[in-house]
């Protein structure tokens, strides 16, 4: 896949590396503050919430690069000067989209241990 972007080639599609990247730091978490600790949950809920709010961070960096929506006789798009590209679909969404998911599978996997065994009875905590 190429970024359309920063014109970047990689092998695998990005969300895999989103995914593992995410996953590394689930098991991270754990490891550094297992359930059988008094103040797991805590320090479980504050890590997530640093990691959400770099991630914000994170996005309005990269959002402040853009401008729009403009209109044309094709519709709307959005400007980046920066990186001299242009977009049909706002730029906006991916972060969203990437925040949303991110959000929902740090707290399904750190702060919700009863939700957190499988289907077959794995410990999955």
């Amino acid at each position: 896949y190429t970024h359309r972007i920063t014109d970047e080639t990689v092998f695998v599609h990005p969300s895999i590396l989103s995914y593992k990247r995410l996953l590394n730091t689930v098991l991270e978490i754990r490891a550094e503050f297992p359930l059988e600790m008094s103040d797991a949950l805590r320090e479980r809920r504050s890590s997530v919430e640093t990691l959400l709010k770099e991630l914000r961070t994170q996005a309005e960096a990269n959002l402040s690069d853009w401008s729009g929506p403009y209109r044309c006789q094709y519709g709307e798009y959005y400007h980046n000067p920066f990186f001299h590209c242009s977009t049909w679909l706002s730029p906006a969404l991916a972060w969203e989209t990437e925040l949303s998911m991110t959000k929902r599978i740090l707290e399904g996997a750190l702060l919700h241990p009863v939700r957190a065994q499988g289907e077959f009875g794995l410990d999955l905590r």
